[in-house]
């Protein structure tokens, strides 16, 4: 029998030789791929470990903050701030910008004989009808509270554009206005000269307050505003000529106003 020593010095039968080294190879190749196994266990459990506890940490972070905006758990959000309501007023004060409307088209009203009126004003217009057989046409006739004086505008045509602008003495709470529309002297005067339809009124600023739709008639026309206006000293009011009522086809258009009050005090 063929005999053949091992690696301690013993003496072993070939074949025998040959299977135990064949069984060890065998074993140390299991040993080395459950080694390797029982590592890789190890690792993909530690692995798992770390995204565990980094889960429950972001989970910590989540429940103890507000969205990420650093506000601690149980803090109670501050209520969003509400302006405080501001009371309705019945009043316009012209001094602070746009804190007033165009009231669009006011029609004539009757009660205005009732409200205190003021001609306290500084007056001058775009145009004025030049003197003839020494009457005057100026815009100060508009405030001399009599009817055998007039301004008419001095341009040729119906005086579509034409403006005059009135600056109050005082300061007032403005209610409305007073207009005796055309040349209101004489019926003759009334009618040889044209009469405003449509006056359009201006705040300082330029900013439209209101239309006065005059009546083609000589009697006071009382207009109401909606809101009392207060009007500073120093504020100008404007008044344009937006449409007429044109006298008799002799080409003479001259378009005149008697007079204009401001109600209020």
């Amino acid at each position: 029998m063929k005999t053949r020593k091992n690696e301690h010095g013993a003496k072993v039968c070939r074949a025998h030789f040959s299977v135990a080294r064949s069984l060890k190879r065998c074993y140390d190749e299991k040993r080395k791929s459950f080694e390797s196994e029982e590592s890789e266990v190890k690792r993909l459990t530690a692995t798992a470990l770390i995204l565990a506890v980094c889960l429950c940490f972001s989970g910590c972070v989540n429940i103890y903050t507000d969205g990420g905006k650093g506000k601690e758990k149980g803090e109670t959000p501050a209520p969003a701030a509400t302006a405080e309501p501001t009371a309705n007023t019945s009043k316009i004060d012209t001094g602070s910008a746009k804190a007033y409307e165009d009231y669009g088209t006011l029609r004539a009203a009757s009660g205005g004989e009732n409200i205190p009126r003021t001609q306290d004003y500084q007056i001058s217009a775009s145009s004025t009808k030049a003197p003839m057989a020494g009457i005057s046409y100026g815009a100060e006739n508009l405030k001399d509270n009599s009817l055998d004086t007039a301004w008419v505008e001095g341009t040729s045509g119906s005086g579509v554009g034409e403006r005059l602008l009135i600056t109050p003495v005082h300061s007032m709470e403005l209610k409305g206005f007073l207009v005796r529309n055309g040349y209101c002297k004489s019926d003759k005067s009334f009618a040889e000269n044209g009469r405003v339809r449509l006056l359009k009124v201006h705040l300082y600023d330029g900013s439209p307050l209101c239309t006065l739709q005059l009546e083609n008639d000589r009697g006071a026309q009382y207009f109401a505003l909606p809101e009392v206006v207060t009007v500073h000293d120093g504020d100008t009011l404007s008044f344009t000529i937006e449409d007429t009522c044109s006298g008799p086809e002799d080409g003479e258009y001259d378009t005149a106003l008697s007079e204009i009050a401001l109600l209020g005090f």
